[in-house]
């Protein structure tokens, strides 16, 4: 078995939310064809049916609703390592002294240490 893509698995939450490829694309900031080929890479590599597409709207399958509550638990734990690691490298480019200074900084869980602000990087106080 393949390893899978938390983009795949958060489309299908999206979708499955949302009831809709199109509103799930808007909340996603991708396009309906984008999320409907997330979906339908995931179905692949799983060998199931996530959804029934009928009548423009998309209905959880059974094996759909089964998977619910694992792709919502995976894509948190995603979320929640993305975060931690963030927290670690911005420790780690900030100093020790970091927690000190009473500023709050919030990092996106993709962001990278070269998108963060100068002073973050070096450690350079205002």
């Amino acid at each position: 078995m393949t390893n899978i893509d938390p983009k795949l698995l958060r489309a299908f939450l999206q979708v499955a939310g949302e009831r809709s490829f199109s509103a799930a694309g808007r909340r996603l900031g991708l396009s309906p064809n984008t999320v409907s080929l997330r979906v339908r890479t995931l179905e692949k590599r799983l060998g199931i049916r996530l959804f029934d597409r009928r009548g423009g709207g998309a209905v959880l399958s059974p094996s759909g609703r089964d998977l619910l509550p694992a792709a919502r638990e995976i894509v948190d734990l995603n979320d929640r390592l993305l975060e931690s690691a963030a927290s670690f490298s911005l420790r780690a480019v900030a100093g020790p002294d970091c927690r000190s200074s009473g500023a709050a900084v919030s990092a996106g869980p993709n962001s990278t240490p070269q998108e963060w602000p100068r002073s973050l990087r070096t450690g350079a106080r205002s």
